[in-house]
């Protein structure tokens, strides 16, 4: 039976494109009893070049992507 889950991440690094792939690999191998359904990032395109690139990976996996700019979202909170 496999295990099917979204995977969240800020994709804010290398690492975090590491280990999406490494996780894909293992599922796709069977290794890991899984399925991503979507990611969700918590970053849009344009608002930095590393989240750019965690996203061309989603894409490239084939996943469904889900995006919300924490940025964008009740801006007033980060002036605080």
């Amino acid at each position: 039976m496999a295990f099917r889950f979204g995977w969240l991440s800020t994709g804010r690094d290398l690492a975090a494109r590491q280990l999406l792939q490494a996780a894909w690999e293992r599922m796709e191998e069977g290794f890991i009893p899984g399925e991503i359904l979507f990611v969700f990032c918590d970053r849009e395109r344009g608002d930095d070049e590393q989240s750019d690139l965690f996203l061309d990976l989603v894409e490239e996996l084939g996943l469904e992507i889900i995006t919300f700019s924490s940025r964008r979202f009740r801006p007033e909170l980060r002036k605080e």
